[in-house]
């Protein structure tokens, strides 16, 4: 009871120390001296530590703190408010309003709100209500009550929203309502894409919405989800769908036109197979007028750029997201320019941009560098001056494409139009996007380490861990790996490489494809913006020859109705942080019956190297850390090599 109590009274004593300290005193008798002594050290904690309960909100040690002690959690939490009227003077605004919060959850509503609106009312002064972001609150829209429409109000919203991966978390959600047949919810988001229905109440009015940004989105996820079995539940947008292959919109009428001709196999009433629809024509003609490398085409008429805005667009437009649009039909790139500023007249939040004006700019909405430029690569945040440019220029190539044949250099499989398309829509053409092809990423494959394992884990590798990696014991032979994962105090990173040779050392054929690289916008969908797309795969001599067929995925390669290979690709490295952790990789498995088939058939043998390599504290070493002058501060990979025949004997080297 008296080292309790000398505890309690201690000024040293920390916040963690007086939990660990009441945790530990579980085991003592429940005597009333002790008990009480118990309960004491509880209040003293929670008068000691007042502003930090209830600034911070730490209700989880609150309620540890009263398990261990008997005393009620609320009661605890009254010491701390009692305790608080002493230091409240240096208690700062943000304190406050914690306070307040923490104040009005014991409250009934309407008292509860006149807490915070006195506590608003400290603020009136630095950002006046009438003039401050949407003005008072009886003047802001008011929102349907109705829950489905505002949960479409908001994906709304937030498909339109200046950060290009919240857009595609949208596109996601809209793509999950439609595999989980939410009519309601769907039939609400058609009103808002029709524009029966207000976005207004659901974003901020100082700013410009970015409805073409809002409807590209949607039209991405429609493309997708028209290729779910339950497309028929997008039923609703095939008026909008309509609409927009007859628009100029470039990326818009691709898609909605390929969601419609899938829609269409559904039996819906609105459009069927023979549909003129869906012979509208939203992609030029490609035509050869090229001869010894001289454009024989006539120009387009230029479009003058007097009485334009003078207003430039970003840096890097011209030349990087305009060029192949100007060799598509012979135009020059400034007058692809001008005829972009002329196009978005049209487009909402030109009258600020006429301004010079870019009201998120004014408010700092975007977050340092975020609108930054880089070549051909979309920024982080778009601001006024890129949304308009590029729906702009979307818009003058649609209308283009609609009455123009476009260039084909002799010998390429794509006209230019295509090619300055292609990055503005999804990299698979077949209706799915590459974050269907990602894979969950494998559990990190080396224990939680400590500090003092650090001499010895990195040269610590065996036999075993060369041949689980790869996979002796398994079915499944790993033939190709390029994988890293990180821990909080490790990485490791392995390389499996393969090839196919003849007892005459002849040259080996190609037998693996793993040089894929998508390019295309879902490629910033953060969901797949590691996997490129097609996976790893068995090379097309291999396909071809003994007849395989694989998965919309790519995942699984058959030959005839057996396993032959196995492929995948997986990222969940979060590197927000000061070492990464997590891991990303890709990895393609043969199965041992058809490999044994395949060495037999080509009388081959194949040859595998495996390298491991180990290092601490991750990919990103600490500046912190103090190294040894005698340390190694890179270790070099560790080799294997194995060669298997037709008979599926090994040879370890």
């Amino acid at each position: 009871m008296d080292v309790i109590s000398a505890f309690a009274s201690c000024p040293a004593v920390g916040f963690f120390e007086f939990i660990a300290f009441a945790q530990a005193c579980d085991h003592l008798p429940a005597t009333p001296a002790i008990t009480e002594a118990r309960r004491n050290l509880a209040r003293q904690w929670a008068t000691r530590n007042c502003d930090t309960l209830v600034r911070e909100e730490h209700d989880t040690y609150l309620h540890i703190m009263s398990a261990s002690t008997g005393v009620p959690a609320a009661d605890l939490e009254s010491v701390a408010l009692a305790a608080l009227t002493t230091r409240i003077d240096d208690f700062g605004d943000g304190g406050f309003f914690m306070l307040a919060a923490r104040l009005t959850s014991h409250l009934a509503v309407e008292d509860a709100r006149r807490v915070f609106d006195a506590m608003g009312e400290l603020f009136e002064d630095l950002a006046p209500s009438r003039e401050a972001s949407d003005g008072p609150f009886e003047a802001v829209p008011t929102a349907t009550g109705d829950v489905d429409v505002t949960l479409a109000g908001l994906l709304w919203a937030t498909l339109g929203d200046a950060a290009i991966a919240t857009r595609w978390k949208a596109a996601n959600a809209v793509l999950l309502l439609a595999q989980l047949g939410c009519d309601a919810e769907l039939a609400a988001l058609s009103e808002f894409a029709s524009g029966h229905l207000s976005v207004v109440p659901y974003v901020d009015s100082r700013f410009d919405f970015y409805e073409q940004h809002a409807r590209m989105w949607l039209f991405l996820a429609l493309d997708r989800a028209s290729s779910e079995p339950n497309a028929s539940v997008l039923a609703m947008f095939v008026p909008t769908l309509r609409a927009a292959v007859l628009d100029d919109h470039a990326v818009n009428q691709v898609l909605a036109q390929r969601a419609l001709r899938r829609l269409s196999a559904h039996q819906l009433p609105d459009v069927t197979a023979d549909d003129p629809i869906l012979d509208v024509r939203t992609a030029p003609l490609a035509a050869e007028f090229e001869r010894r490398g001289k454009d024989l085409r006539p120009p387009l008429s230029p479009i003058d750029g007097d009485g334009l805005t003078d207003e430039r667009f970003f840096f890097d437009f011209g030349h990087y997201w305009c060029d192949h649009l100007a060799d598509a039909f012979a135009a020059s790139v400034t007058d692809i320019v001008n005829r972009t500023k002329r196009t978005i007249e049209s487009i909402d939040g030109f009258s600020h941009f006429s301004l010079g004006e870019d009201p998120r700019r004014d408010a700092g909405a975007y977050a340092n560098g975020s609108t930054y430029t880089n070549h051909s690569a979309w920024p982080v945040q778009d601001d006024l001056d890129f949304y308009l440019a590029v729906h702009g220029m979307l818009k003058v190539g649609g209308g283009l494409a609609r009455i123009h044949d476009a260039l084909i250099h002799p010998g390429d499989e794509d006209d230019e139009y295509q090619v300055w398309l292609h990055r503005f829509l999804p990299a698979r053409e077949d209706g799915r996007w590459v974050a269907d092809a990602r894979d969950p990423a494998p559990e990190l494959r080396f224990p939680a380490l400590t500090s003092d394992d650090e001499k010895t884990w990195r040269w610590s590798l065996t036999k075993r861990d060369f041949s689980e990696r790869m996979g002796t014991d398994s079915e499944w032979i790993g033939i190709y790996e390029f994988s890293d994962v990180s821990g909080d105090w490790a990485s490791e990173d392995v390389r499996i490489d393969s090839a196919l040779v003849q007892p005459e050392l002849a040259p080996a054929p190609p037998w693996l494809y793993t040089h894929a690289h998508a390019d295309g916008i879902d490629c910033r969908d953060d969901r797949g913006s590691a996997v490129s797309f097609p996976l790893p795969r068995p090379a097309t001599r291999v396909i071809e020859e003994f007849g395989l067929s694989s998965d919309s995925d790519q995942r699984l390669w058959l030959h005839g109705g057996s396993p032959a290979f196995r492929c995948s690709a997986w990222s969940n490295m979060d590197e927000d942080r000061e070492r990464a952790r997590g891991s990303h990789g890709q990895r393609i498995e043969v199965h041992r019956s058809f490999l044994s088939s395949l060495l037999d058939h080509w009388n081959r043998t194949l040859v595998i190297r495996v390298s491991i390599g180990r290092d601490m504290n991750g990919p990103y070493r600490s500046y912190h850390r103090e190294e040894d002058e005698d340390e190694f501060r890179r270790i070099e990979s560790s080799h294997k090599i194995y060669l298997i025949d037709s008979r599926d004997q090994w040879l370890e080297l």
